[in-house]
């Protein structure tokens, strides 16, 4: 399939859009907790229980 050619646009060679991206991760800081950005669990209660305790 032929890109099309718009006017005004200049013409590049496929693949040289983007540079590779590299997957490179920090090195964790001393101060910050190992769990910082991760997701908590909590109990839900179980709502449709009529003996619950009411919240």
């Amino acid at each position: 399939m032929k890109q099309l050619s718009f006017p005004g646009m200049e013409e590049s060679k496929p693949g040289a859009e983007m540079p590779a991206k590299r997957n490179s991760r920090k090195k964790p800081n001393g101060y910050e907790p190992p769990n910082l950005g991760k997701a908590i669990r909590l109990p839900v209660p179980d709502f449709s229980d009529p003996e619950r305790p009411p919240v």
